[in-house]
């Protein structure tokens, strides 16, 4: 799952940073592909474990949404804050919100579902 959410915004960050070139492209959508592979993928291992581990579905669902959620929107929000390139650090972060978001929605129902039928 790191790669997928990796490879997809990594596309997403070369297609923005074009204008800038070639080679500054190439290493922004480098940098988001490495951080989506780890970051991601242990992100959506959490969402996971969340998703599986509490016998309410509700509470599980919630929190395995949540909490990556907020782990994720926080760390983007913070990489690119600090970043002195960046001007507003929300533009940055507002895919995020959207693709991870839903992500973690899919992921968890999936899972969850799969628990309930296993």
């Amino acid at each position: 799952m790191g790669a997928m959410g990796g490879l997809f915004l990594g596309l997403q960050v070369f297609a923005i940073k074009y204008s800038d070139g070639l080679a500054l492209a190439s290493i922004a959508a480098s940098e988001q592909f490495v951080l989506n592979f780890f970051l991601g993928g242990v992100l959506m291992k959490l969402c996971e474990n969340l998703a599986c581990t509490y016998k309410n579905k509700f509470k599980a669902i919630f929190l395995a949404i949540l909490i990556p959620d907020i782990i994720n929107i926080s760390c983007t929000y913070a990489i690119h804050y600090l970043d002195k390139g960046e001007v507003l650090a929300i533009h940055s972060t507002l895919p995020t919100i959207f693709w991870a978001t839903a992500a973690y929605i899919w992921w968890s129902l999936r899972k969850r579902k799969m628990l309930d039928l296993g």
